[in-house]
């Protein structure tokens, strides 16, 4: 595996270091070699100029500092920036450093500040490349670098599935990226795809008859949002801002009130299946409490801006609440009896000693060791955060005093297995857990949201493949190698060359035809060369092309001056005469 990985490795380093390239890469995947790697070919190649490591988040800059060991990299400066530095000290460090660590904002910022110049740059390492587009930060930075015609290699890491052909076009046009390099999870062996084993969980009749309750208020709340005008009512959650922005423009106030309220009924209804479908009626209970708790605690006045707040005040909403603190007491979910039946098969019969059960539910995690002491198995809670208490159990369960350990996030833990009470809410925490030996096993409600969620994950990772030889994609990569093109001839251009292609372009925009409708292609082609030749107007180059007996556009350095000036003016005559014969000598050589 480790020759596999480093081949790869050096066939990323043999592409970057010629073409801008877009690293779509496994979460798991080890990115600190390649961008090693490739730092030591550019400090190199590039002995004057700086590198610059971008990152979106501080913690992700300390990160990638560590992996450049001070013996391979003792002959360069490396600083990380911060915003938290001084101007002078900013300043210091540009000056000083060959190897930088900063965020985009940052970067953007100084370059407008000018503390430092974007030509001072080789090579631009960008993680989570994905963001690069609309108005992101690094999207602005980079659009420094384009505005201000610089050639600088970019590399950018992701290992994010793009759904869009659209938002990878956006990403690929602002990274000026002529390669992708994909990865495929499903042809690894440390894929997670090949790792993870999924157990499908029927819920049971209490569970079952109190989400198509739930259910019957959800279809009812969206007949009513869509017959007064509202479209895609179930979509409100994830676009809640833009949805008010739309009711605001569309409605009077009192309708919007009345939305309003609805829609956050809606959205409440929503989480409260989805709750209760994955987790089960203690982790709803909590939601529903914790709501509570939050609208006895405002105070009058913001009551009434508080649209949670109302539904808190419904009996709808104490109706559902007592019938899950009821049902609470006679079933659990599903899932529980499901974990215990895992853990002890794999005990048995696979001789695992070591489980860590992570769910993304504060309740759930509070009520697996409870669960599992009364089958006679003993669990601990893992902290969120760090502390003594935390290292201790971690210690304790490296040396097998405790076998089982819950936990609301990912811990970078050496385990048998991994077990997902709940599909992963954070897909990238999730595929790092990959790193170590670890089995994974994640259960799932069937026929849930939550089911859905997860295989729709899977079917946009195993379709992005073909979206990556898209025509459009393509064309794009094809376009930002001619856009580079020109960057690179132009840095090598010579003074003479560069003050003709200046006088191309300021024609070109100064004087462009208002129209081709009156013109061949030949002849549109034939006028912009004689405006260029002899820096004149359109009228002036169309009466010399008509009057000209040689309208070959190769035959116009040719032009005497006598017969300009049967034309024109003997003072304007003059004046294109030598034009033509200075811009055929610029031309020429």
């Amino acid at each position: 595996m480790s020759s596999n990985y480093d081949t790869y490795s050096q066939i990323i380093l043999g592409t970057a270091t010629k073409e801008n390239t877009l690293l779509i890469l496994p979460e798991w995947f080890d990115t600190s070699i390649l961008k090693t790697l490739l730092t030591k070919y550019f400090l190199k190649t590039e002995k004057h100029q700086k590198i610059a490591i971008i990152s979106i988040e501080k913690e992700a800059l300390k990160t990638n500092l560590t992996v450049f060991s001070e013996d391979e990299f003792s002959d360069y400066s490396l600083n990380i920036v911060f915003s938290s530095d001084s101007i002078k000290k900013r300043k210091e460090k540009y000056v000083e450093s060959d190897i930088l660590f900063i965020t985009p904002h940052l970067l953007k910022n100084d370059f407008l500040r000018q503390l430092v110049v974007p030509s001072d740059f080789s090579l631009l390492l960008i993680d989570e490349a994905h963001l690069t587009k609309g108005k992101h930060a690094l999207a602005l930075m980079l659009e420094i670098f384009h505005q201000n015609n610089i050639f600088i290699r970019i590399v950018g890491f992701t290992s994010y599935f793009f759904g869009l052909k659209e938002d990878l076009q956006e990403v690929c046009q602002n990274l000026l990226t002529t390669k992708i390099e994909y990865r495929n999870p499903d042809q690894d062996v440390k894929s997670p795809l090949n790792k993870e084993k999924t157990i499908t969980v029927p819920i049971n009749k209490q569970l079952y008859d109190f989400c198509f309750e739930v259910n019957r208020y959800i279809r009812e709340y969206q007949t009513f949002l869509k017959d007064q005008g509202v479209n895609r009512p179930l979509t409100v959650r994830k676009e809640f801002p833009s949805f008010v922005m739309h009711l605001k423009s569309k409605y009077e106030i009192d309708q919007q009130r009345v939305l309003l309220r609805k829609a956050v009924e809606l959205m409440n209804f929503q989480t409260l299946k989805e709750l209760v479908e994955a987790s089960g009626l203690k982790a709803a209970i909590r939601y529903m409490e914790n709501l509570k708790d939050k609208n006895e605690n405002i105070i009058e006045e913001e009551k009434i801006s508080n649209l949670h707040s109302k539904f808190v005040r419904t009996p709808i909403f104490t109706e559902f609440l007592n019938e899950l603190r009821k049902l609470s007491k006679t079933t659990d979910h599903p899932k529980y009896s499901r974990l215990l039946q895992l853990i002890l098969d794999l005990k048995s019969k696979r001789n695992f000693s070591k489980f860590v059960i992570i769910s993304n539910n504060k309740s759930v995690v509070q009520r697996i060791p409870e669960y599992l002491a009364d089958n006679a198995l003993e669990c601990k809670i893992l902290p969120r955060k760090q502390s003594k208490e935390k290292e201790a159990l971690v210690t304790h369960f490296k040396e097998g005093k405790i076998n089982i350990l819950a936990s609301t996030k990912i811990e970078q833990i050496e385990a048998d297995a991994l077990i997902f009470f709940n599909n992963p809410s954070r897909y990238s925490d999730y595929l790092q857990s990959t790193k170590d030996n670890s089995e994974i096993y994640i259960l799932l409600t069937h026929r849930s949201n939550e089911e859905r969620v997860f295989h729709s994950f899977r079917n946009r990772e195993k379709k992005f493949g073909k979206l990556l030889s898209d025509l459009d994609i393509q064309k794009t990569l094809v376009l930002n190698q001619q856009n580079l093109f020109n960057k690179r001839m132009r840095t090598k251009m010579d003074t003479r060359t560069k003050a003709m292609v200046s006088v191309v372009q300021a024609l070109s925009k100064g004087r462009d035809m208002d129209s081709r409708k009156n013109y061949t292609d030949q002849t549109y082609e034939q006028v912009r060369y004689l405006q260029f030749l002899a820096n004149c107007t359109k009228e002036e180059a169309e009466t010399i092309i008509e009057r000209y007996p040689k309208r070959n556009a190769t035959k116009f350095e040719e032009i005497s001056y006598g017969f300009l000036s049967e034309i024109f003016p003997e003072k304007r005559a003059r004046k294109i005469y030598d034009n033509i014969k200075g811009r055929k000598a610029l031309v020429t050589n």
